[in-house]
């Protein structure tokens, strides 16, 4: 998300020179360190609120690394994951990411606004206990995979589907 950083650790060894950079979506690119002696070092950057995917990449000599980050907007997505200790409320205006086990333990509510969007990673689920509540009117519950609602939450593209492997489980 916007508000943190990513911490890019960085390794070069005989190469005349290195530089570490950032592409944005709009293919224009950014200097983070740029270095002519052997150095191991780690690099921060810290994304901006522009949604897309951004690029990192090393060059050293002739070898070059990188790897994409999915930048998706200050507050586009909530991931969401362990016991409920409190009730709560999963509100419509953002994308909740169930990353593991939500567990709803007895004495507790898990309200979920009309119109949300749930998405589930493979084998996460939403366990309601007994005595637990859970209410969901209105509500699409899916896979990460599935672009069509909510968008592309897990940055792929149209590399994935959805798939089966998520539960809701309980009194829903």
């Amino acid at each position: 998300m916007p508000e943190e950083e990513i911490a890019y650790s960085t390794e070069w060894d005989g190469a005349e020179s290195a530089t570490v950079r950032v592409t944005a979506p709009d293919g224009t690119s950014t200097v983070l360190k740029r270095a002519t002696v052997t150095m191991t070092d780690t690099v921060t950057w810290t994304p901006p609120s522009v949604a897309g995917v951004y690029t990192l990449t090393h060059e050293a000599g002739d070898v070059m690394r990188s790897a994409q980050f999915q930048v998706y907007g200050a507050g586009v997505i909530v991931h969401e994951s362990g016991w409920l200790d409190r009730d709560e409320t999963w509100d419509a205006d953002h994308v909740h990411v169930v990353r593991g086990a939500v567990t709803v333990p007895s004495g507790r509510t898990l309200e979920i606004a009309e119109g949300a969007v749930v998405k589930f990673l493979t084998n996460a689920s939403l366990v309601v206990a007994d005595g637990g509540a859970c209410t969901a009117n209105g509500v699409t519950f899916t896979h990460i995979g599935d672009d069509a609602v909510g968008g592309d939450t897990n940055g792929d593209g149209e590399a994935s589907a959805p798939v089966l492997g998520y539960s809701v489980v309980g009194k829903v």
